[in-house]
């Protein structure tokens, strides 16, 4: 919403299990890091995480779920045509599994 004009200074309730980044509030230096490299955001839903980090522990990579939602919204990236199959692409991963439950 703020991307598309609503004040990021206001309050976005929502519900989520993604406690690392499922806060209410946006931050200035969020919205300018997003506008001036010309990228976009994406919403991942629970599941999509949680699937994400079911493909990330396949991987080698145990992530707690908030930091495999990088990995779903590379997926939705890919769907909306964002990103090719060639793509080189950097995911960063920033909390290990052991701060939430563990994969199943």
């Amino acid at each position: 919403r703020v991307l598309s004009g609503t004040d990021y200074r206001g309050q976005f309730p929502g519900s989520t299990r993604l406690v690392s980044i499922g806060g209410t509030t946006v931050t200035y230096q969020a919205v300018k890091a997003v506008r001036e490299s010309g990228g976009c955001a994406i919403s991942v839903s629970d599941a999509e995480a949680a699937e994400a980090r079911r493909a990330l522990a396949r991987a080698g990579v145990y992530a707690e779920a908030s930091s495999a939602t990088v990995l779903a919204a590379a997926y939705h990236l890919r769907e909306q045509g964002w990103l090719d199959a060639g793509d080189r692409v950097v995911l960063i991963v920033t909390s290990h599994g052991f701060k939430g439950p563990a994969v199943r």
